[in-house]
């Protein structure tokens, strides 16, 4: 009996050390019930308290404190993956940083997922720094049909999809997108993903 609380103490004090904190720094609603409290945007909570969606399009960026990573997490995406917390989310998603890792452009197009969600910007990280000729863009059919190309912005590090990107297009609840690569170096254009889906995010839900 003893041994056995003491492994329990144990497992307890484990949690707690790889237990990471977020602060909520933007939300759609009023709020939100994260564990046993209502939360608005500023308070903090554990990746492992259990988040109670309200809606599918309910979101909230949030930063954690430790590594000060900041991520928007979606209602929709925790029940399509059926994760109750970040930490679960991050589990049943293999979530891993990929920064300083060497990763050749096919490598990083495997890593596009299917479905982006795009409240104010979407920031991937890229693999390299491309060549000053070289650019990333998206391809799109536009709400009357017509095929449009937008460059994303790009720098050393990162690729930045924008509500901007869309222009006119910004206010439509979906998108589906194609990413390209334009190889500067060789004048060619190669096809990263073919469909991904750009779901829009109102402010106000």
């Amino acid at each position: 009996m003893r041994k056995s609380i003491i492994a329990f103490l144990a497992l307890l004090v484990t949690a707690t050390i790889w237990a990471d904190d977020y602060k909520i720094l933007k939300m759609n609603t009023p709020s939100i019930k994260i564990g046993k409290h209502i939360c608005k945007s500023g308070d903090v909570f554990s990746d492992q308290d259990k988040i109670l969606w309200s809606a599918d399009k309910q979101a909230i960026k949030v930063q954690n404190l430790k590594t000060k990573e900041i991520r928007l997490f979606v209602g929709n995406d925790f029940f399509t993956k059926k994760s109750t917390s970040i930490k679960d989310y991050y589990v049943k998603t293999n979530h891993l940083s990929t920064r300083g890792n060497m990763m050749t452009l096919d490598e990083f197009a495997e890593q596009l997922p299917d479905t982006l969600y795009l409240w104010d910007d979407i920031t991937m990280e890229l693999p390299f720094a491309p060549e000053d000729s070289s650019f990333f863009f998206i391809e799109y059919k536009d709400k009357n049909g017509s095929d449009r190309k937008s460059m994303l912005e790009t720098t050393d590090d990162s690729i930045t999809v924008s509500r901007q990107s869309f222009g006119a297009d910004e206010d439509r609840d979906e998108i589906a997108v194609s990413f390209h690569f334009h190889d500067g170096l060789y004048g060619e254009d190669s096809v990263l993903k073919d469909t991904v889906r750009i779901i829009m995010i109102p402010d106000i839900q």
